[in-house]
């Protein structure tokens, strides 16, 4: 999605939609604009917005890039960025400890499905963004790739 202008009451279904979806492998949110309270669009994405589309993300299994560049972010918005991490990293664990009780020797597909590369390109994250999301990702095992510039 590129260049659109979201109004609060569309990322709530959004994020249901993303939930219930379970063959999405991209979602890529770039230079979109998002509604204020009294509805006039700005360039920032707020807390609450991107908080909704990150507790659909940080469970969805199959969704492996997720983009959010050029939105207006902030370190204001770290929490809900660790949120997906920390929630993707959750899941697969969980995953690969059910694997070891079943007495698996090689991990299940499930467990490596998930989120691989995570682009925030063009936004505004400084040191409180790091602090946040650097004690998950020593957590994660899978992410592969997370672009900032």
């Amino acid at each position: 999605m590129t260049g659109l202008k979201f109004a609060k009451t569309v990322l709530d279904p959004l994020a249901e939609g993303l939930r219930e979806n379970h063959s999405l492998s991209e979602l890529r949110v770039v230079s979109c604009s998002f509604a204020e309270d009294d509805g006039s669009f700005c360039r920032t994405m707020k807390l609450l917005g991107l908080d909704s589309l990150a507790s659909a993300l940080s469970v969805h299994d199959t969704v492996e890039t997720v983009e959010f560049s050029h939105c207006g972010l902030s370190d204001a918005n770290s929490l809900s960025i660790k949120k997906i991490v920390n929630g993707q990293a959750a899941r697969r664990n969980e995953a690969q400890w059910m694997s070891g009780l079943r007495g698996d020797e090689k991990p299940v597909f499930h467990e490596k499905q998930g989120l691989i590369s995570l682009v925030l390109a063009g936004n505004k994250f400084g040191d409180q963004f790091l602090s946040d999301l650097l004690p998950v990702l020593s957590f994660d095992r899978y992410i592969r790739v997370i672009a900032s510039t």
